[in-house]
């Protein structure tokens, strides 16, 4: 949730060149604060419960805390350590690094709190021989935010070997993937080293490749 506080910072002092309030934001955001909620509210059902274990009990707290304090630490890194003054970068590179670093945010979020706490929650209600509706809106949290998480690095690794490919064959210094022909979902930018090899710079200018265009 502290996620929330941070990326707002970053697009209200204009940090990325792309970053907006729009519909995946408030979607992200939304089903973030779902699923840690939910763990805490998991704790709550079951800490006076004389049939989980105590071990157990402290555990799923334990998760749930992981996933705040990483969430907290994390997104203040993140936000105060990408803006472009802060390594002479542009603002279109600022927001690659940006976006690189919150999917790596992701992805450590699903191993600290949620594969944990699903594999947990789950081994309870083994053991209690009940399924009840707060173990089942915890897990459908975790499972619909680590969702996201894949579905979101899945696009970010495929259109960058697409980017990287018409860069390498069309001498492009820029290619961004567009949604529907008016949002911008991923910039890559040519780089001396890094994801395009140390080929000279290219001079054929930027080139927009877009996705489900049913805006036209």
């Amino acid at each position: 949730m502290c996620s929330i506080c941070a990326d707002t910072l970053w697009r209200c002092f204009g940090m990325g060149a792309r970053e907006k309030f729009d519909f995946c934001f408030f979607f992200t955001k939304t089903l973030l604060v779902y699923d840690i909620v939910t763990d805490f509210l998991y704790w709550n059902d079951i800490r006076n419960d004389d049939a989980v274990p105590m071990w157990a009990r402290w555990l799923v707290l334990v998760f749930a805390c992981c996933g705040v304090l990483l969430d907290f630490f994390g997104s203040f890194y993140i936000c105060s350590t990408s803006p472009p003054d802060s390594w002479g970068k542009d603002e279109e590179e600022a927001s690659n690094r940006y976006q690189l670093r919150q999917r790596r945010l992701g992805l450590a979020m699903i191993l600290v709190e949620d594969l944990p706490q699903i594999a947990l929650s789950s081994w309870i209600t083994y053991e209690k021989q009940e399924v009840t509706n707060l173990f089942l809106i915890t897990v459908a949290g975790s499972l619909l935010n680590m969702l996201r998480v894949f579905v979101l690095n899945c696009a970010y690794i495929s259109c960058a070997a697409r980017a990287k490919r018409i860069m390498i064959e069309e001498k492009r210094s820029l290619v961004r993937v567009r949604l529907c022909g008016c949002y911008t979902l991923f910039s890559y930018k040519w780089a001396p080293v890094g994801y395009f090899g140390s080929m000279s710079y290219p001079e054929g200018g930027s080139r927009d490749v877009e996705v489900l265009c049913c805006c036209r």
